[in-house]
């Protein structure tokens, strides 16, 4: 797969790989430099707050970035694909 840099030094990341990681406006990624390219890891936030029973309810702990790298694609999506619903916000 390739990608063309503008002007602006941006690249569009595909809609399939968007939608694999549940990259939407205003994610995050991480970017790290190695010798054989760069790579981007999706941050996702975990919640701080969750709905129970109808109402929103603090965790008790501060939101906090969670890595995804390369060896865990499995992982991120049985992550994401749980957090759906009314379960959390």
């Amino acid at each position: 797969m390739e990608a063309k840099i503008d002007q602006f030094g941006r690249i569009v990341i595909p809609k399939k790989i968007r939608e694999t990681f549940k990259l939407n406006l205003g994610s995050f990624l991480e970017i790290e430099e190695h010798q054989e390219g760069i790579l981007l890891k999706p941050i996702q936030a975990e919640p701080s707050l969750i709905w129970k029973k109808g109402v929103l309810v603090f965790t008790g702990k501060k939101a906090e970035k969670k890595n995804f790298g390369f060896g865990e694609f499995q992982t991120v999506n049985d992550d994401l694909s749980g957090s759906q619903g009314a379960d959390t916000v």
